[in-house]
Protein backbone atom coordinates (compact mmCIF):
# COMPACT_ATOMS: atom_id res chain seq x y z
CA UNK A 1 0.00 0.00 0.00
CA UNK A 2 1.09 3.45 -0.44
CA UNK A 3 3.08 5.64 2.26
CA UNK A 4 3.13 2.67 4.39
CA UNK A 5 6.95 2.56 3.97
CA UNK A 6 7.80 5.63 4.10
CA UNK A 7 10.24 7.83 1.29
CA UNK A 8 12.60 5.65 -0.52
CA UNK A 9 16.24 5.70 1.37
CA UNK A 10 19.10 4.25 -0.01
CA UNK A 11 21.89 4.03 2.12
CA UNK A 12 25.68 5.36 1.40
CA UNK A 13 26.91 2.00 2.83
CA UNK A 14 26.84 -0.88 0.12
CA UNK A 15 23.86 -2.96 0.79
CA UNK A 16 23.03 -6.32 -0.08
CA UNK A 17 20.37 -8.80 0.55
CA UNK A 18 21.72 -12.30 2.27
CA UNK A 19 19.71 -15.59 3.01
CA UNK A 20 19.13 -16.82 6.50
CA UNK A 21 22.29 -19.30 6.53
CA UNK A 22 24.48 -16.64 4.66
CA UNK A 23 23.45 -13.92 7.67
CA UNK A 24 23.97 -17.25 10.50
CA UNK A 25 27.68 -17.87 8.61
CA UNK A 26 28.68 -13.86 8.30
CA UNK A 27 32.36 -13.81 9.66
CA UNK A 28 33.29 -10.24 9.37
CA UNK A 29 32.83 -8.17 12.32
CA UNK A 30 33.03 -5.00 9.97
CA UNK A 31 29.54 -5.86 8.50
CA UNK A 32 26.12 -4.74 10.04
CA UNK A 33 23.63 -7.08 9.95
CA UNK A 34 19.90 -5.95 9.73
CA UNK A 35 17.57 -9.66 10.71
CA UNK A 36 14.52 -11.19 11.64
CA UNK A 37 15.33 -14.59 12.43
CA UNK A 38 19.10 -14.46 13.95
CA UNK A 39 19.48 -12.53 17.75
CA UNK A 40 23.06 -11.49 17.68
CA UNK A 41 25.73 -10.80 15.16
CA UNK A 42 27.45 -14.00 14.37
CA UNK A 43 30.97 -11.99 15.06
CA UNK A 44 29.94 -9.53 17.63
CA UNK A 45 29.37 -6.59 15.11
CA UNK A 46 26.20 -4.31 14.62
CA UNK A 47 22.60 -5.74 14.52
CA UNK A 48 19.51 -4.86 14.08
CA UNK A 49 16.65 -6.90 14.68
CA UNK A 50 13.33 -6.61 13.31
CA UNK A 51 10.05 -8.32 13.96
CA UNK A 52 8.56 -11.10 11.40
CA UNK A 53 5.33 -9.65 10.78
CA UNK A 54 4.76 -7.37 7.94
CA UNK A 55 3.70 -4.29 9.84
CA UNK A 56 6.01 -3.93 12.05
CA UNK A 57 8.93 -5.39 9.75
CA UNK A 58 8.11 -2.23 7.50
CA UNK A 59 8.36 -0.02 10.62
CA UNK A 60 11.12 -0.79 11.71
CA UNK A 61 13.11 -1.48 8.61
CA UNK A 62 14.65 2.23 7.51
CA UNK A 63 15.39 3.30 10.76
CA UNK A 64 17.56 0.10 11.38
CA UNK A 65 19.03 0.89 8.19
CA UNK A 66 19.97 4.46 8.65
CA UNK A 67 21.09 3.49 12.48
CA UNK A 68 23.40 0.57 9.84
CA UNK A 69 24.31 3.76 7.36
CA UNK A 70 25.29 5.61 10.71
CA UNK A 71 27.61 3.25 11.99
CA UNK A 72 30.74 3.38 9.88
CA UNK A 73 30.78 -0.65 8.66
CA UNK A 74 32.21 -1.38 5.81
CA UNK A 75 28.73 -3.15 4.39
CA UNK A 76 25.25 -3.74 5.44
CA UNK A 77 23.90 -7.31 5.04
CA UNK A 78 20.30 -7.49 5.12
CA UNK A 79 18.67 -10.86 5.36
CA UNK A 80 16.28 -11.96 2.99
CA UNK A 81 12.84 -10.93 4.98
CA UNK A 82 10.26 -14.25 5.77
CA UNK A 83 8.48 -15.94 3.20
CA UNK A 84 4.61 -14.96 3.72
CA UNK A 85 2.10 -17.59 3.09
CA UNK A 86 -0.39 -17.50 -0.43
CA UNK A 87 -3.44 -17.84 2.22
CA UNK A 88 -2.05 -14.42 4.32
CA UNK A 89 -4.78 -11.55 3.35
CA UNK A 90 -4.05 -9.05 0.55
CA UNK A 91 -2.88 -6.44 2.50
CA UNK A 92 -0.37 -8.56 4.11
CA UNK A 93 1.32 -9.70 0.68
CA UNK A 94 1.16 -6.11 -0.50
CA UNK A 95 3.28 -4.87 2.65
CA UNK A 96 5.71 -7.69 1.83
CA UNK A 97 6.03 -6.43 -2.10
CA UNK A 98 6.36 -3.46 -0.90
CA UNK A 99 8.84 -3.89 1.30
CA UNK A 100 11.10 -6.83 -1.08
CA UNK A 101 10.78 -3.75 -3.94
CA UNK A 102 12.46 -1.03 -1.49
CA UNK A 103 14.75 -3.29 -0.01
CA UNK A 104 16.10 -4.70 -3.93
CA UNK A 105 16.27 -0.89 -4.98
CA UNK A 106 18.39 -0.30 -1.18
CA UNK A 107 20.37 -3.20 -2.41
CA UNK A 108 21.57 -1.66 -5.64
CA UNK A 109 22.76 1.24 -3.55
CA UNK A 110 26.14 0.04 -3.21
Amino acid sequence: SPGLLGPHYQPRTPCRLVSTEQARDLDDPSIALIAWSIQAHPRGGKIELLDDSAESYAAGLYAAMHRCDRADCAEIWIETPPAFDDAERHETRSIWNAISERLARAAQSG
